[in-house]
């Protein structure tokens, strides 16, 4: 038989507990105890669950899982609310059943129910009504004071509450508030911290705001203040903004802002920074660097009134530094000038910031000097001394590894990175990629980190260049992943440049254009550091293969390139594009004259993939001059250089003319790696894809204007070589895409490369 007793929570009186107790534990075996409570019970639970005794039912098994919630507001309430709204309202009252009761009555007078759910809070009438009257009202005066100055807060615990309510025993009081199921959650197994019910918690602050707003101010600031005393700034600074008090947050930013900025945490920063008044943050000299170097990182611009002023501060001698305090400050300032000249390629002067530094670290001790290390290393790395570039960022990873120097891991990892791969050591550049991946992974700074996107994205460029396509995909999606984190917003543009190329390979030129399409040309960006990829110059490369030769237009005119003999790494990928350039349109003497001396010092440096895509563009200029034996000797260098590595994608992407010429090198000579690249071109698919013939038969003229838009001509210089005018041009042009059926000058190349021979 049961014994069955119901609101247990109202027994007051020991004497009932103790003979409970006792019955209990002299039940005979038929006997059975069913109790309903709001609060635990006094009595000997813990006893009866080592026995197997006890079964329990508590507020994690009543409240309802996404599926029940469904079944209840949409079959007995029959509201026929959306999947999407039901998990909204889910979430909001945490399952809670009467929660979810209140907010179908309320539905049942809305039109709008998928506004109201999205606004649906502890202010809601019903629920409002409901929690004052059946929660709050009941509680005594001493627990009612401590919920609602406690409600300012996301989560608690004893001695933080201490200090809002001045009392000493507050961890006392949660443990008896959630005994009493107050609509107070743990947050962890010891119970430490708590947070309260979202909708209970709405209410306790709606009746502070009510009934005591001139305790709202002194609560946030009491709350600010232990945080930053216990090291949490970000919960500092947010109670702190929460009441306008930014002198508090200032102080917090001065407190803990250099260990935030060493871990990588600029979007925090710069974000913090936004909402402080210029005037607190000329105050001290710590929120001028930290500000600056914040959202120079983080956007890439300098704030030139904070260095300015921080400067003249400086210079007057009106701060009060000691002499490690004014070694520092040297040292950013000659930092903040290297690192924008680094972004106007100035690197004589970039050199010169970085050693001056690296002076200043070395007077006040701190022998690590990180930062213009990896100033230096990108200086050499630019001006093509790739050993002694890949010396420092080997040492600067193992330093940042041991500092905890966050804020230059992942440059480091990629610097490293991208001096191994330009040396031609594919392999050992992915092996140091995914080993120092892994590293972040084991200490939990990868995704932590916002810049960990690139060294995805350096690990993508590689499995591209060895025609790893899946693989160069798969680590696209990985930084799509994480992007957001990233304040540099650039990312987004170079996913959609790679993934063309990766579309372009795999033949789907509608999806490549497409990708093109949807870059936002304010995105690109010069480099922060040139050890990360250059925008610009991967997107004008995707735009020539898929025949889109506008934007190189613009390109071209802004450089306003001339032939030079003089080699010169600092532009050597602008060098590489113009060359390309020129090889397209027919200019390739121009083009070798440009190649030519990049390739020897290159060959010297030992710049190895530089030196076998020039070898390659090369081989394409003497085939287009006719002079295929001088072609395929090119070729051959390059496809020895490149063999060890498995250099695919740079042979690969020139399409037909590369595998007619691959044909001529294996003409009376035996050559595995150009079989194996032979191989993998006949199991690509045709570029060709959408390339249908026109509706209507375009005209002799207007084939020969196609077969010149193929070739990469511009309208004018398809007008000089048909003797006629540009307007003419343009007239056969429209007539071209109206019989091609597209749109633009890429779709009419990528239309019509199948049924016309480029000029």
């Amino acid at each position: 038989f049961f014994l069955a007793l119901d609101d247990y929570h109202l027994i007051e009186h020991d004497a009932v507990h103790e003979v409970l107790n006792y019955l209990i534990d002299h039940q005979p075996s038929q006997l059975h105890v069913a109790m309903t409570s709001r609060s635990i019970p006094p009595i000997a639970l813990s006893r009866m669950r080592v026995r197997r005794q006890l079964a329990e039912i508590g507020e994690s098994d009543l409240r309802f899982t996404h599926e029940e919630a469904a079944q209840f507001l949409n079959k007995i309430t029959g509201l026929d609310l959306s999947s999407e709204d039901i998990s909204v309202l889910e979430a909001r009252t945490e399952g809670w059943i009467a929660g979810l009761q209140l907010a179908a009555i309320s539905l049942e007078a809305e039109n709008d129910r998928t506004a109201f759910i999205q606004a649906f809070a502890g202010d809601d009438r019903y629920v409002m009504d409901y929690l004052t009257d059946e929660v709050l009202r009941r509680q005594p005066e001493e627990i009612k004071q401590f919920l609602l100055h406690t409600s300012v807060l996301n989560q608690l615990c004893g001695s933080l509450c201490d200090k809002l309510t001045q009392r000493k025993n507050s961890m006392a009081l949660l443990e008896q508030l959630e005994k009493s199921n107050m609509f107070v959650i743990p947050l962890d197994n010891k119970r430490h911290w708590y947070r309260y019910h979202h909708l209970f918690s709405e209410l306790l602050r709606e009746q502070l705001v009510r009934l005591q707003p001139a305790k709202i101010v002194p609560l946030h600031r009491h709350a600010s203040e232990w945080f930053n005393e216990k090291g949490l700034p970000h919960e500092a600074i947010k109670h702190a903004f929460e009441i306008e008090d930014f002198e508090q947050a200032a102080k917090v930013l001065e407190k803990h802002g250099q260990r935030m900025f060493e871990d990588g945490q600029l979007l925090e920063l710069m974000t913090y920074y936004q909402k402080l008044p210029k005037s607190i943050i000329k105050n001290h000299p710590c929120h001028m660097l930290r500000c600056t170097w914040s959202h120079f990182l983080g956007c890439g611009e300098i704030l030139l009134d904070l260095v300015e002023e921080l400067q003249r501060q400086f210079d007057s001698g009106q701060l009060e530094l000691s002499d490690e305090e004014h070694a520092k400050i040297e040292i950013d300032l000659a930092l903040m000038k290297g690192f924008l000249a680094m972004q106007q390629r100035d690197i004589a002067v970039v050199e010169d910031c970085a050693n001056r530094a690296i002076q200043f670290c070395e007077t006040i001790g701190m022998s690590a000097a990180i930062p213009p290390r990896l100033l230096l290393a990108s200086a050499h790395f630019v001006r093509g001394r790739l050993d002694k570039a890949g010396e420092i960022f080997r040492l600067l990873i193992d330093d940042s590894f041991s500092n905890e120097y966050l804020l230059a891991l992942n440059a480091s990892i990629c610097g490293f990175a991208r001096v191994l791969a330009k040396q031609g050591h594919l392999n050992e550049a992915r092996n140091q990629l995914t080993d120092n991946l892994r590293r972040l992974q084991e200490k939990g700074w990868d995704e932590y980190l916002a810049d960990t996107a690139w060294v995805y994205m350096a690990l993508s460029e590689l499995a591209y260049q060895t025609n790893n396509l899946d693989e160069c995909m798969q680590y696209l999606e990985n930084v799509a992943g994480i992007e957001h984190k990233d304040t540099w917003n650039v990312l987004p543009s170079m996913i959609d440049v790679r993934r063309a190329s990766v579309y372009f390979a795999r033949g789907d030129v509608e999806k490549a254009m497409k990708c093109i399409a949807a870059i936002k040309q304010p995105e690109i960006k010069p480099s922060l550091l040139p050890i990360f990829p250059i925008s610009e110059d991967d997107l004008l490369s995707a735009q020539i293969k898929l025949g889109d030769m506008s934007q190189v237009e613009h390109w071209l005119a802004a450089k306003n390139f001339e032939v030079s003999h003089e080699a010169n790494f600092e532009r050597e990928g602008e060098s590489v594009l113009f060359s390309r350039v020129l090889v397209r349109q027919g200019q390739a003497d121009k083009a070798l004259s440009v190649i030519s001396p990049l390739l020897l010092r290159a060959e010297q440096e030992g710049h190895q993939t530089l030196a076998i895509e020039l070898l390659v563009l090369q081989a394409m200029a003497r085939q287009s001059q006719g002079k295929t034996r001088l072609a395929i000797v090119s070729l051959e260098r390059a496809l020895n250089a490149a063999k060890s590595e498995q250099h695919s994608r740079v042979f690969l992407d020139e399409g037909a003319p590369m595998t007619a010429l691959l044909k001529h090198a294996l003409a009376g000579r035996q050559s595995e790696y150009a079989q194996i690249l032979l191989q993998q071109m006949s199991n690509e698919p045709a570029k060709n894809q959408t390339n249908d013939l026109p509706v209507e038969p375009l005209s002799h003229k207007e084939r020969k204007t196609l077969a010149l838009l193929v070739a990469g001509l511009t309208n004018k210089e398809i007008a000089e070589q048909l003797f006629v005018s540009p307007n003419t041009i343009k007239t056969h042009v429209k007539n071209i895409y109206r019989k091609l059926g597209v749109n633009s000058r890429v779709e009419a190349v990528a239309k019509g490369a199948g049924f016309v021979n480029p000029a």
